[in-house]
Order: C-alpha cells, then sequence, then structure tokens
C-alpha cells in the first residue's frame, strides 16, 4: 500500500460516541453509491430521468457518480484535524502517511469552509462541470451563495489553510488524493472520464439535489448501515447496501396502467356511475397527447372529488407518475377528505402495499391518521395502506405515495427553503391535484405560480379543482397559466 493508499483508507468520515467506531470516508461513499443505485432501480418512476432531462442510463450514472463523489470535501486538513479529536488512531496515520496536521483550529473559521461547500470547490478544481458540482454543494440543503477557485494563488483563496493546513506539502498530496476519489467515482459510476458527465438544467439539479440527500441521509443512519471498528480500514462487506434495503423495507412504487376508465371501473372504484360531467371530463383527459394543468370548474356536489382521482389515476399512467398529491386550503378540508382519499388509496393497494401520510402541523391529531399500520405488516392485512416511519418527518412526507395536505406544502416550493429539494423530488414524482384554487388570496397566488413553474418544468401534470364561476377570476387563471412558462 503506497501513500496515497494509506491516506485514503485512513480518511474519516464519521465517528460514534467513543473512539472505538468510525466509518471511513471511502466506505460512506460506497454506501452512498449503492443506496443510490437502489434507489434509481426500485424507488423511482421510470419518468423521472426524464423530469431530468437525461435518458435513464445516463440519469443513473451520474447519480450515482455524484453519490460516490459528495463527501470528497471532507478530505480537507480542518476537517478530518477536527474528526482525528476523536480517533487518534487514524489522525496519527494520517499524520504517519504524509499529512501535516499543522493548522491553528478556530471553530468560526473552519466554519467558513462546510464541506458540502469544499466539495463543489474541490470538483470545480478538477474540472468537473460547474452545473454538476453545484449538486455536491447542495447536499446539506442550501447551496453555496458563492465559490471560489482553489487555482487562485494562495492569498487569493480565503480560509486556505482549511483546505492544506499550513504545510505547502500537504498541496501536493491533498490534490492527488481528490483526483483519486473522483477517478474511483467516474469508473464506479461508468464514465470514462470527466468529459463524459453530462450538463444539466436548473430543474434537474434540484431533483438531482433531492435524491442525493435523500441517499446520504440513508446512508448515514446507522441502523441501516453500522459504523465499524477503529482496526476496521478495508472492510469487505458488498452487501451492506442490501442489506439496508432490505431493512428499510419501502413499499413497491404505485403503477397504475388505466389511461381509459370506464363506467363500470368508475363505478366499482367509487360506488356509483359517473354523472356527465364527469365522464366528459376524464374523456378530454384520457384524449390528452401531452398532459399538463387541467382546471375543472363545477358547482358543489358535481363530484371534483372523484373526477379528480379517477383522472390521477389516468394522468399517472400516461406520464408515468408514482403518486398523487391532494392539496386543500385548511386542514378541516384536508381532514375532512381524508377519509375519500384513503378510500380511494385502497382500492389502488389490493395487491401491494403503498405507502399514504396526512402532511399538515395537526396531522398527529387525526385518529383515522394514527390507527392506520405502521410498516408492511408480518402477516397478511386486510389493508394494503400504510404509514412508513422514514416518511413521517414533515420534509419528507410528500415522498410518500399517497399525500392529502394543506396546499402550502405545495406552495413551498417557491420558498428558499432548507431542504426543499426532499420536497421537488416528492412533487415532481406525482399527479398534483389542487381543490378549491378558488379560496386563495392573492399572496397565496404568488406563491402558487412559482410553484406550478417549477412543476411544469418537471412535466408534473396538474390539476387544479375550482368552485362555479371562479374560473374568471384573476387569481385563479393567471397562476395556472405559469405551469407552461417552467423554470
Amino acid at each position: 500500500m503506497n501513500f496515497t493508499e494509506q491516506i485514503l483508507y485512513s480518511l474519516m468520515a464519521k465517528t460514534g460516541k467513543n473512539s472505538s467506531e468510525w466509518l471511513p470516508l471511502l466506505q460512506h461513499l460506497q454506501d452512498t453509491a449503492d443506496i443510490m443505485s437502489c434507489l434509481c432501480d426500485e424507488f423511482l418512476s421510470p419518468s423521472f430521468a426524464k423530469a431530468c432531462g437525461l435518458e435513464e442510463n445516463e440519469f443513473k450514472k451520474l447519480a450515482i457518480f455524484l453519490a460516490a463523489v459528495h463527501d470528497i470535501g471532507k478530505a480537507i486538513v480542518v476537517f478530518q484535524y477536527k474528526i482525528g479529536d476523536k480517533l487518534p488512531e487514524r489522525k496519527s496515520a494520517l499524520e504517519a502517511s504524509g499529512i501535516n496536521f499543522d493548522v491553528s483550529y478556530d471553530k468560526e473559521k473552519a466554519k467558513q469552509t462546510p464541506h458540502a461547500f469544499a466539495g463543489e470547490e474541490i470538483l470545480n478544481l478538477l474540472g468537473c462541470p460547474e452545473c454538476v458540482s453545484t449538486v455536491v454543494g447542495s447536499h446539506h440543503g442550501v447551496p453555496a451563495e458563492s465559490v471560489q477557485d482553489l487555482s487562485w494563488p494562495q492569498e487569493d483563496i480565503a480560509f486556505y489553510e482549511n483546505y492544506y493546513g499550513r504545510d505547502k506539502e500537504n498541496i501536493e498530496v491533498l490534490q492527488d488524493i481528490w483526483q483519486t476519489i473522483f477517478d474511483m467515482a467516474l469508473d464506479y459510476a461508468g464514465f470514462l472520464d470527466v468529459s463524459e458527465l453530462p450538463d444539466i438544467d436548473r430543474s434537474s439539479q434540484m431533483l438531482l439535489s433531492g435524491m442525493l440527500i435523500m441517499a446520504d441521509w440513508l446512508a448515514s443512519n446507522t441502523e441501516l448501515f453500522p459504523l465499524l471498528s477503529v482496526e476496521d480500514l478495508k472492510p469487505d462487506d458488498k452487501l451492506r447496501a442490501e442489506r439496508a434495503w432490505a431493512k428499510l423495507d419501502f413499499p413497491q412504487m404505485w403503477n397504475t396502467e388505466r389511461s381509459v376508465i370506464s363506467n363500470e371501473d368508475f363505478k366499482e372504484t367509487f360506488g356509483f356511475e359517473p354523472r356527465s360531467v364527469q365522464s366528459e371530463v376524464l374523456k378530454i383527459v384520457e384524449n390528452s397527447e401531452n398532459p399538463g394543468i387541467y382546471i375543472f370548474e363545477a358547482p358543489m356536489g358535481c363530484g371534483k372529488t372523484e373526477t379528480s382521482l379517477a383522472a390521477s389515476e389516468i394522468l399517472a399512467s400516461k406520464c408515468g407518475k408514482n403518486g398523487v398529491f391532494f392539496g386543500l386550503p385548511t386542514q378541516a378540508t384536508a381532514n375532512g377528505i381524508f377519509p375519500r382519499i384513503l378510500s380511494w388509496a385502497e382500492k389502488q393497494s389490493t395487491e401491494l402495499y403503498h405507502s399514504v401520510q396526512l402532511n399538515h402541523g395537526s396531522a398527529a391529531l387525526n385518529s383515522l391518521f394514527q390507527n392506520i399500520q405502521r410498516g408492511i405488516p408480518q402477516e397478511e392485512s386486510d389493508s394494503g395502506l400504510i404509514i412508513h416511519n422514514w416518511f413521517c418527518d414533515s420534509k419528507k412526507a410528500c415522498l410518500a405515495d399517497f399525500v392529502t395536505a394543506t396546499v402550502d406544502q405545495m406552495l413551498m416550493l417557491a420558498l428558499k427553503r432548507k431542504h426543499v429539494m426532499l420536497l421537488h423530488l416528492g412533487l415532481s414524482e406525482k399527479v398534483v391535484v389542487i381543490d378549491e384554487v378558488h379560496a386563495y388570496d392573492a399572496y397565496m397566488s404568488e406563491y402558487l405560480e412559482m410553484a406550478l413553474q417549477w412543476l411544469g418544468s418537471y412535466n408534473t401534470p396538474c390539476y387544479p379543482a375550482v368552485g362555479n364561476a371562479a374560473l374568471s377570476k384573476t387569481n385563479v387563471t393567471c397562476p395556472c397559466l405559469s405551469w407552461n412558462k417552467k423554470v
């Protein structure tokens, strides 16, 4: 093992509560890449790569590359110096291999180069396209406001010591390490060299950032990916991700093939035959060649909810989506419609289990929601609906298959909010129904307009339902037209 290899296998990513457990950087990168592969194969819909503007194989290669290189920013002096306080054996091994930790550690100074942002700057130095490296810079939920060039002269690089320390000999050693990690990631993903990395646009960056955050959170879960003994440098365990995926036990994605719904299908699902207006709406949706946004205006009592759900099945089949988001203006209206959503969702879950979420601030007080079974049961169950614990966090709730929520959860697509990429990821995979749009005021309509631009960029079919005689209002028509503007 040469010096470069010794340093590679001594680089630290995570540590336990004491100095007896750790996770090598290379192992964490491997775990993240492997769980990303599982997500691409088992969690994402067939249309997701298209939403990112890539072919399916090209998308998967890029996603795995990002996962395999996402924490390269931890291979800097200030990060290894600090984490090494808990792992003195590994810190000593790094020093013996050629890393000089002659650095004046200052907590506030160290905060100026968080490893996600450092990773973006390192990737730029290595020739990675900036449109790709920014995804790595965003994997802790916030993109970098500005990026400096590590090829600049030392005096022009802010917090230079955080990267290299004071010893100039560290420069060549660390840049060699960065290049090695970068090349390993390219090779593992199936790229011959950096020139094969694709250019991606803003909406693709958002979705890939969401994927990378999800993969990193899973790979950082020590119940799924246990820490190793501090003596274990090169674990030969090719089944870590396979065991983690089995333990995670996500339900299989919803995949409907009903691109046409007959009167008999409608009656079987909802218990009554469709009214003429419902049949007409469904016929329009069925005949659409390029599904987009549909506005259904009808008076109360005409069955807008059932029509929306039936249309969602057709649109999901046509567009390759794997879920439905149903947004309502208030907690009361969301709670009121939730039983009808569950009744419909049960009909979608007769053979496979699917996950549901009620997503608003008081969902924990809803008895119907709380009585849904947690996780896939070991024995056969009368219900095919589950609440998966991993989706119970508010930031991850919209990743479930069928989501009933207050519409503000969807409007947050328009915000610069930490980890908002997960919301974009979840809603890009769904048919989005927005009920009672006429109830929104001018302020909400501003957010709705921006949110619909994002959804239009992902070709996510949207279905606003409005009350009678409301369509002429500008707070309905103007925001809905923004779907075609894209981001």
